[in-house]
């Protein structure tokens, strides 16, 4: 993800005609037919291996295919094209799953890059034949992604006072648990001095090593370079907004003249999401609170 992420335009080779079908071969195998609803898994041969079933894997495969499109769509497409890499059974495997799966992507980064495949697929002009037929289901994934984008916001901003009562009760559990672990240390130490005293050590050695054991047991110079900790990690994509994405993918519907037929598609409920997915992304107390994240990280 972050070499096509941060090095948009500069990696083309390697994203056709590596990333892609890797991608494609890969899903394959990860998201195969799940065994309990396969008929040939119910009466393989005894020796035949068990098909496979990874959804995590698969979904963390399609995060990847999100970002191959959002970094060139028409170089993504094109690379299914080429049966030599990928051949058309993977293809179109891929794009099943694809829109199949798109609703499923993981909160946070994994809805974020479903948003921005999808509207950089439907973005572009004109559609490829591969994906012509397609675009009614593709809009209707872009609009189940980002609805549940939008009630993600929204949740997060509610759980707001949560967090503090939950950060309260881990601080008083932690607090806990840092004076049972100071317990430990007064007998780690003991058993320290009575060691080092038994092999000879003077008075000066002991409380070096003492002063070592003790800077050991802090542990806040190597707990901070644990490197799992996602609030320091920072991306193109972060200033990549995903609403605006839609927006301009349904600009390029109006343009190729579709556009009422893909908002037809989508019946009366989608049509209603579809016009509220509008008015948030048009919302004006939305941009300006996007703005001031966006602001904010960059001075990080």
């Amino acid at each position: 993800l972050s070499i096509l992420h941060n090095c948009r335009g500069e990696v083309d080779v390697y994203a056709r005609t590596r990333c892609a079908p890797l991608v494609a071969a890969s899903l394959g195998t990860a998201l195969g037919p799940a065994p309990a609803d396969s008929a040939a898994a119910a009466v393989k041969s005894p020796g035949q291996p068990e098909q496979p079933w990874r959804p995590k894997v698969g979904l963390a495969l399609l995060d990847v295919w999100n970002s191959l499109l959002f970094y060139d769509a028409a170089l993504a497409v094109a690379a299914l094209d080429d049966a030599a890499a990928i051949p058309p059974e993977s293809a179109r495997g891929l794009l099943q799953k694809w829109v199949e799966l798109a609703p499923d992507a993981a909160p946070g980064l994994g809805r974020k890059l479903a948003a921005l495949g999808l509207s950089s697929a439907l973005s572009l002009s004109p559609p490829p034949p591969r994906l012509a037929a397609a675009r009614p289901a593709l809009l209707a994934a872009l609009v189940a992604v980002l609805g549940k984008c939008r009630s993600q916001d929204a949740d997060d901003g509610d759980d707001d006072e949560d967090d503090f009562a939950v950060a309260d009760a881990d601080d008083i559990e932690n607090s806990e648990e840092e004076e049972e672990e100071d317990d430990d240390d007064d007998d780690d130490a003991e058993q320290v001095d009575a060691a080092a005293l038994g092999s000879g050590a003077g008075q000066s050695q002991l409380e070096q090593l003492r002063s070592q054991l003790a800077a050991f047991a802090d542990g806040d110079d190597w707990l901070d370079d644990d490197g799992g900790d996602d609030e320091w990690y920072q991306s193109p994509i972060d200033a990549e907004d995903e609403f605006q994405h839609f927006l301009n993918a349904l600009h390029a519907s109006r343009s190729l003249g579709d556009f009422d037929q893909l908002c037809a598609s989508l019946g009366d409920a989608g049509r209603a999401q579809l016009q509220e997915l509008g008015r948030h992304a048009e919302d004006p107390a939305r941009l300006q609170k996007r703005n001031a994240e966006t602001a904010a990280g960059n001075g990080a």
